[in-house]
């Protein structure tokens, strides 16, 4: 007892000694880890859903940055990947990874076991469990468009494949129709994954019948490499149909129109039955489905509603928010029309939309109106859109005769400048008048303001006076029988072949 009471004097004194002979030695302390916690959120989860591991690093000071974390569970998936995830605490101590709870087909427990490793401290080891449940697809959603149709007509199938809110991606999906065929496989029976978002879909067409029918949907789900599975079923009710809807479509302001402009589509549906009269009818179902833009009625790209007591029924397109190309984009607008016992009318509206153009106005004029054979005249070409100058808008003027002097030729073309006016100088210097009559000439003026207003036309009229020169004549001048010296000798000979008949009739 004396001996060990001397070593630990001596040991004492030691650590005295040194520390005095060493003022800046600090002895260090192993930090205790040993409060340090891992959680799960939640703590029960289905398969293939996410729980959160959290790892909260506290030593004796307090929360632990830097410490290093290694988490590894049984199965299942960590965000990296593996089962197995590392990583160092941040500077609140804490590390949280996502776990994507594996495939089972019954009730399961998993360990996450974090161990926890620190410079200078002790191992912590700590663990928690998570429940997994398997998947029983509650939350599912089977439907229809429509669960009443008309014979030989169509309606879309559809599920959404759920479990406790949560969508399941590539489950196995099959619609059975008992009757009626699907469009991707062309027989009663239609099979696929769901997609990202639980979603799968299939075309249904109803049979010919006679007499009203019900026909079975049944949906089966699984699940591979699990015992899942799902059924559920519903009725469509097929009618026999005759006769066919028309419709009466009324479009303002029509089906060229500029981007902001409302297009209103009035719509009348008749019934052209095989046994009654046309007539207007009420309660026919009408879908509007547009490409793109929105209907007022709504504020969306789609819209449906029925007919009124007159077989009316309208909607307005609003335009604001399209894009169209430089010359002008068509747009769809898909109609459909059904009633239950009469064919559905699909009709499609296809609209050329074009960028808000302006109001054009065109000023031609010259400055004279009636020149003499040998002057000359100015033209200006003022053009505008709402007001204000367009510059480059290509112009030409077309001549009957004449010549234009920046042109040297009966044609002048050019561009607007910058106050929106193009001016060419018409020269008749050249010209031969035949007669004393003035002479009107027709100048034809094309303008082109790309790329709305190509081609458009108009004309302008001036008129030439003859000089005293041109109406004096060297000559008689064109065909003989179109002179006048031709028939006053005929006239002549006539008189003289008369007066010879009567002079031999008096010697007779």
């Amino acid at each position: 007892m004396v001996k060990i009471t001397k070593i630990t004097l001596t040991t004492t004194l030691m650590l005295i000694i040194v520390s005095l002979a060493f003022p800046g030695f600090s002895f260090v302390r192993a930090d205790d880890l040993s409060l340090s916690t891992i959680q799960a959120n939640p703590i029960t989860v289905y398969s293939l859903e996410n729980s959160s591991i959290i790892v909260t690093v506290t030593g004796t000071g307090g929360l632990v940055e830097n410490a290093s974390v290694g988490i590894h569970v049984e199965s299942g998936l960590f965000s990296g990947g593996t089962n197995i995830h590392n990583a160092t605490t941040d500077a609140t101590g804490i590390i949280t990874v996502q776990w994507e709870a594996p495939l089972v087909d019954y009730n399961v427990y998993y360990n996450f076991t974090a161990t926890i490793k620190k410079e200078s401290s002790v191992n912590q080891t700590i663990s928690t469990q998570v429940l997994v449940k398997p998947v029983t697809f509650s939350g599912t959603t089977f439907e229809a468009d429509f669960t009443e149709i008309n014979e030989e007509e169509t309606t879309t199938i559809k599920v959404t494949v759920e479990n406790e809110g949560t969508l399941i991606e590539d489950a196995n999906v099959t619609f059975t129709g008992v009757g009626g065929t699907f469009d991707s496989s062309a027989t009663d029976t239609s099979s696929g994954l769901s997609d990202a978002d639980g979603y799968y879909e299939d075309i249904w067409t109803a049979p010919d019948v006679t007499d009203i029918t019900d026909y079975i949907i049944i949906l089966d789900i699984s699940y591979d490499s699990t015992n899942w599975t799902y059924t559920a079923e519903f009725n469509i009710t097929v009618n026999p149909a005759e006769g066919q809807l028309i419709l009466d479509i009324d479009i303002t302001p029509g089906k060229n129109i500029a981007v902001g402009q409302i297009v209103t589509i009035d719509i009348m549906v008749f019934e052209d039955a095989i046994t009654a009269p046309v007539n207007a009818i009420s309660g026919v179902y009408v879908t509007f489905t547009a490409v793109d833009g929105n209907f007022t009625e709504g504020g969306l790209d789609y819209f449906a509603g029925t007919t009124n007591s007159s077989g009316m029924i309208s909607v307005h397109w609003e335009t604001d928010d399209l894009t169209p190309a430089i010359l002008g984009t068509d747009y769809d607008i898909n109609i459909v029309a059904s009633l239950i016992g009469t064919f559905t009318n699909y009709s499609t509206l296809t609209f050329h939309v074009q960028e808000y153009s302006g109001v054009l106005s065109i000023t031609s004029m010259s400055d004279e109106k009636t020149i003499t054979l040998g002057d000359s005249v100015e033209f200006t070409v003022t053009v505008k859109i709402d007001g204000s100058a367009v510059e480059n808008a290509y112009i030409q003027i077309q001549a009957q005769s004449g010549v234009f002097d920046d042109a040297d030729q009966d044609k002048v073309t050019g561009y607007t400048n910058a106050t929106g006016v193009f001016i060419a100088n018409w020269n008749t210097s050249e010209m031969v008048m035949v007669g004393s009559d003035p002479i009107n000439y027709t100048f034809t003026i094309t303008v082109d303001v790309f790329p709305h207003y190509l081609g458009l036309e108009s004309t302008l009229t001036i008129t030439v006076n003859p000089t005293s020169t041109t109406t004096t004549s060297t000559g008689p001048t064109g065909p003989i029988y179109t002179q006048w010296w031709f028939y006053v000798i005929i006239g002549g000979l006539v008189i003289g072949a008369g007066v010879v008949v009567i002079l031999f009739t008096r010697k007779k």
